[in-house]
């Protein structure tokens, strides 16, 4: 019974000397905030305190737990007793000491004289609060052995009855210091004997080594005590660095592994909180002591040996930077920014982790970081088969998950976890994320918790990227703005000329984007025409946020808008402006897919749509643009009327479309809507009437129709030598179309002098490789072949099909198509049968795949072809080829060959 009531005896004298405890070191603070130079004993006392403090709370825990027996308990009763009275005491004494807030001056300083006077009570106090930690602490160890060793304790509770009763030995004390300093000599003797090894996350099994970065890591600090590893956020870069810490325990079993999350001051804090009270210093948990210089200057000094550290997710720069202090150090004189407590020692090694470069190579002295990359597809494979089971795993469809997560990291644990928890296989998965980018934007958006990650750290991929998005908004709100266009555009090759603002500085415009790179959320080359690539999964990410917040149809309207405004427009058909339509039209294709619903967008869109299918008659793609041109013109005459000059412009680019495509009688009837429109709204001789004109003059001469078609070539010709001159290219376009009607018409010599005129106008003003000077060559050698120069006629057309294969490629275009069919013919009447064959088959290939089966150039190859083949005497690929053109004709229900095309002249 005795011992239950000593039991309750030492909960209540440990809740007492808590209680006391604390108001005493309550007390002294307010006491040394009043004195200049207080006695060194109030220094040690400050110290200690709160070790038997922090001490007597683990034993009420361990007793409470049942870890400690009643003879124990019974036996530390007197001890916790006699710390009890003295705290009582000291507090006492604390209070007589402290001057009242309305004291004098003089009185003030007078009480401060008299704490001083009492320092003999308190070094008393202090020595026998030093004698009985040390036994609370040597029998807490004891216990820990006698559990194991059963030992007799009858030594120690003798010992611990007779240091109670017995006076303390004298005490003598160090040199008086009263505003508190850390100091690096005997005040460190109560630290730990083990090295602390503050890394709260267990080391990962299935670590997947990338690039040698450990090797990179070990190199830089042979140069270096500090590094970076940079990247996007939940590519690895905290895995790296959890991986580094076992190792470098391994290699240095003596040395401290402290880790920092440096998300926020608080944070950053907290973790030199966490070092100090682990390392035991003396100040701790006093809320009076600047945890940050003592953490600091204790990591400073050389003597107390090696130590890695660890600032993870140092992102902010004005965390560090800046006076972005947390609340703990508002008290704090003089407060500097957290870079100035990162320590410099030649014993202790810090690596911060960041998604931004910028950031980590200002901290780490500006030495360049180790840029953490998304994995390769081998060890990305490796990710993925650790964590799934075995009987689940797919090499084919394995390989295509983690292509399809862009080969990050975060991106593929999150699968995994999702795959294992949902009970999946992971070609279930891949069917989830096949159904569309809004099912993946919801997988990516999954927040599945991860042990290795730190709590304040978003888990789920869309989650970490808005970490980095915040950022860049607070830092750079331009930055974002670019961001937030790439996501609805094309993310693979952006041109710069679509990101960057009308009147926008270079400097400006560069500063942005070096923001967006130092995340690792974009890459562009150097060059300041160079292209810049997003990651997908930051696209996915963005655009999934911007949905979110309701910004979504804002940024598409925006890539509509920057889009419709960099097009060339009407000029798409000119070689110089190739390249950069090359580079938008992939852009455009996206914007195009994209659901607007104002009358102000819908009519930019039909503009964009409009521009976009005269490219795609540049290139030979008429079956794209006659979709493109049927969708603008239903916009446009929607929302304007018939004679608004820009529902006349999609009525022209259809025409033009119909033309191509050959069918001859629609194309005419909306050039004939084109050409009447334009005459009432912009009038007779206006260059785009004067357009229509001359794209009605093509169509009627396919129809054969030649007498129109001369009353409309000189029409055209006349109008443009009258409004834009005779050096103008389209009035050269006009004069090409007038040789090609002389040809038709039989007069040879007229359209030979009128050819060769517009042949070197193009060579000397366009250049020789210029298409539209190679397309003049090629009607020239139409013309050399009519007049019987097949050896001239063929050479040419030799020179004609390699100009074109440099600007169209080899299997490319419409132009090559006639010319092949050109050469074919020739060969063919000089009775070169294989070489015409070889000709014919590689135009029907090309005619195919650009115009179709059915279309009525496609047709008339195949019976050119079968024409040779019957010369060749091959009898069953002769019927295979009747059947497939007498077949083709009966269910297409086209026009015949066109004028133009029967003789091999391109037109334009």
């Amino acid at each position: 019974m005795a011992e239950a009531l000593a039991v309750i005896g030492l909960v209540s004298a440990i809740v007492q000397f808590v209680d006391f405890g604390s108001r005493a070191l309550n007390q002294l603070h307010k006491l040394q905030d009043e004195v200049s130079n207080g006695p060194q004993v109030y220094q040690d006392i400050r110290t200690r305190l709160p070790l038997m403090l922090d001490l007597v709370k683990k034993i009420r825990l361990q007793i409470e737990a049942g870890e400690v027996d009643e003879t124990s308990q019974a036996v530390m009763l007197p001890v916790l007793r006699s710390c009890l009275s003295q705290v009582q005491h000291l507090e006492e004494l604390f209070v007589k000491a402290l001057p009242r807030s309305a004291d004098s001056s003089w009185s003030r300083g007078k009480r401060a004289f008299i704490g001083v006077i009492k320092e003999s009570e308190v070094e008393k106090i202090d020595q026998v609060l030093k004698t009985n930690f040390d036994l609370l602490v040597h029998s807490g160890m004891y216990h820990s052995m006698a559990r194991i060793e059963k030992q007799d304790t009858g030594g120690l509770h003798q010992q611990m009855v007779n240091v109670v009763i017995s006076s303390p030995p004298a005490y003598t004390p160090g040199p008086a210091e009263y505003d508190y300093k850390p100091r690096s000599d005997s005040v460190w003797s109560q630290l730990p004997s083990a090295p602390v090894f503050m890394v709260p996350f267990q080391r990962d099994p299935k670590f997947l080594e990338r690039q040698s970065i450990m090797e990179n890591i070990r190199s830089k600090f042979e140069k270096s005590r500090r590094l970076a590893l940079a990247g996007l956020g939940g590519v690895g870069k905290s895995q790296i660095a959890i991986e580094y810490c076992y190792r470098f325990r391994e290699e240095h079993p003596d040395a401290h592994v402290f880790w920092i999350y440096a998300g926020s001051p608080v944070r950053f804090e907290q973790g030199y909180q966490e070092i100090a009270r682990r390392l035991a210093l003396p100040g701790w948990d006093s809320h009076k002591v600047d945890i940050l210089e003592l953490v600091h200057e204790w990591l400073s000094d050389e003597r107390n040996g090696e130590w890695l550290m660890i600032v993870d997710n140092a992102d902010d720069a004005t965390v560090f930077f800046g006076n972005k202090l947390s609340n703990n150090a508002q008290d704090r004189k003089n407060s500097k920014p957290l870079v100035r407590y990162l320590p410099q020692s030649s014993t202790g090694y810090i690596i911060f982790t960041t998604r931004d470069k910028r950031a980590g190579e200002r901290l780490s002295g500006r030495e360049k970081p180790i840029e953490i990359l998304p994995m390769n597809a081998a060890d990305s494979l490796d990710l993925l088969r650790g964590r799934i089971p075995e009987d689940e795993w797919s090499d084919d469809d394995a390989i295509k998950l983690v292509e399809e997560l862009a080969y990050l990291p975060l991106a593929i644990t999150q699968a995994a976890a999702f795959i294992s928890e949902n009970c999946l296989t992971v070609s279930e998965y891949l069917e989830l994320l096949a159904t569309g980018e809004e099912d993946l934007k919801d997988l990516l958006s999954e927040d599945l918790e991860d042990l290795r990650r730190d709590l304040d750290t978003e888990n789920s991929v869309i989650r970490t990227w808005k970490l980095s998005f915040d950022q860049i908004s607070r830092e750079k709100a331009r930055a974002a703005q670019i961001l937030s266009l790439m996501a609805v555009l094309d993310h693979h090759r952006a041109p710069r000329m679509l990101l960057r603002k009308e009147g926008e500085t270079e400097v400006g415009f560069r500063t942005a984007l070096g923001a967006l790179q130092a995340f690792s959320l974009i890459s562009a080359e150097k060059d300041k025409d160079a292209a810049v690539r997003m990651h997908r999964l930051v696209a996915l990410s963005t655009k999934k946020w911007l949905e979110l917040t309701g910004m979504l149809r804002h940024w598409q309207a925006e890539a509509l808008r920057v889009l419709s405004v960099k097009f060339p427009g009407r000029d798409s058909y000119l070689y110089e402006n190739w390249p950069v339509l090359e580079a938008l039209t992939p852009h455009a294709q996206l914007v195009f897919s994209y659901t607007f619903s104002t009358a102000a967008d819908l009519l930019e869109c039909a503009k964009l749509l409009d521009f976009a299918a005269l490219y795609d008659l540049t290139n030979g793609k008429y079956g794209e643009a006659y979709e493109k041109c049927l969708k603008s013109l239903d916009i446009r005459e929607n929302l304007l009327p018939a004679d608004h000059p820009l529902t006349l412009d999609s009525a022209q680019t259809l025409g033009e479309t119909l033309l191509h495509l050959g069918e001859l009688a629609s194309a005419r009837s909306m050039l004939q809507k084109a050409v009447a429109g334009r005459e009432k709204s912009l009038g007779d001789l206006h260059p785009d009437t004067l357009e229509s004109v001359s794209d009605l003059t093509i169509t009627l001469l396919e129809l054969n129709e030649l007498a129109a078609a001369e009353e409309n070539a000189l029409r055209a010709l006349k109008g443009r030598e009258e409004v834009l001159g005779e050096d103008h290219p389209d009035t050269f376009v006009s004069l090409n179309i007038l040789s090609m009607l002389r040809q038709c018409q039989g007069d040879l010599d007229s359209a030979k002098e009128t050819c060769e005129k517009v042949l070197h106008w193009r060579t000397t003003s366009l250049g020789p490789e210029n298409p539209h000077t190679i397309m003049t060559l090629n009607n020239l050698a139409v013309l050399q072949y009519r007049q019987g120069e097949h050896d001239l006629a063929k050479q040419t057309l030799k020179t004609v099909l390699a100009g074109e294969e440099r600007f169209l490629g080899a299997e490319e275009g419409y132009d090559i198509q006639v010319s092949l069919s050109n050469l074919a013919r020739i060969y063919s009447d000089q009775g070169e049968l294989d070489e015409a064959e070889a000709a014919y088959r590689r135009a029907l290939k090309m005619q195919e795949k650009l115009l179709g089966p059915t279309h009525p150039a496609t047709l008339q190859t195949v019976k050119n072809l079968a024409d040779v083949l019957v010369q060749k005497g091959e009898l069953d690929e002769i019927e295979r080829m009747k059947r497939w053109a007498h077949g083709e004709e009966s269910k297409s229900g086209v026009e015949g060959v066109g004028a133009l095309s029967m003789a091999g002249l391109l037109f334009d």
